[in-house]
C-alpha cells in the first residue's frame, strides 16, 4: 500500500507533444420492445402478458397456513432445571405462492449510433429514426496521446472544448506520476 501511495502521489513535470487524437460520440436509440420480468402472480402489472408459473416459497411463519410445508429442525434437549430434560423440535411453515414470468412492452435501448475519428473535428452521428423510436442519452469520449522522447502518455479530455486545444504537434507540460499516468489537466508549454 505504501509503495502504491508513494508512486501515485509523486509527480514529475514532463514536456511532451501531441502525437495523436481520437474521439468517439454515441447516441442511444430508444424504442418499445417486449421485455420479460418475474414477479409473484399477484404483483404482475395490469396489461402485462402472463407467462409460465411455478410454486416457490414466498415467506416463512410460525403458524400453519394454506399451501404451506411444515419444516422442522433437528430435535434437541432442553434442561428443565429439575433434573429432567425435555426433547423439543423447532418448526416453521414455508408458505408457497405462484412465481411467474411476464412480458410487457417497455422503452429500451434498441441500438447505439456511433461516430468516431482520429482528427480534431468530432461530430455526432446522423440519425434517421423510424416511427416509434427516439434519441436517448448521448456520450462522448476524447483521447489524446502525448509523446516525450521514447515515452507515450494517454489522456482523456473532459469535453470537446478542451479536446480542441490539443492539435497534433502542439507542446504541453504534463504532471506524470510514478505509474506514467498524467495527473491533472495538461498545461500549454511556453
Amino acid at each position: 500500500c505504501a509503495f502504491f501511495f508513494i508512486m501515485s502521489s509523486r509527480t514529475n513535470d514532463t514536456l511532451a507533444s501531441v502525437q495523436g487524437v481520437q474521439w468517439q460520440r454515441s447516441i442511444e436509440i430508444l424504442g418499445f420492445r417486449p421485455v420479460t420480468h418475474e414477479a409473484w402472480a399477484d404483483q404482475i402489472p395490469a396489461g402485462a402478458q402472463k407467462g409460465g408459473c411455478f410454486e416457490k416459497v414466498r415467506r416463512t411463519q410460525s403458524e400453519p397456513a394454506p399451501n404451506a410445508d411444515k419444516v422442522c429442525g433437528t430435535p434437541y434437549t432442553v434442561d428443565q432445571g429439575n433434573g429432567v430434560a425435555k426433547v423439543v423440535q423447532d418448526c416453521e411453515y414455508q408458505v408457497k405462492d405462484q412465481w411467474c414470468d411476464y412480458t410487457r412492452d417497455e422503452e429500451v435501448v434498441v441500438d447505439t449510433a456511433v461516430a468516431s475519428g482520429s482528427d480534431g473535428n468530432p461530430a455526432w452521428p446522423v440519425l434517421n429514426l423510424p416511427v416509434g423510436e427516439r434519441e436517448g442519452n448521448r456520450a462522448e469520449q476524447y483521447l489524446v496521446t502525448f509523446s516525450s522522447d521514447d515515452k507515450r502518455f494517454s489522456y482523456e479530455a473532459q469535453d470537446a472544448a478542451e479536446f480542441a486545444q490539443y492539435t497534433i504537434g502542439s507542446r504541453w507540460k504534463l504532471k506524470v506520476n510514478g505509474f506514467s499516468a498524467i495527473v491533472g489537466q495538461p498545461e500549454a508549454a511556453k
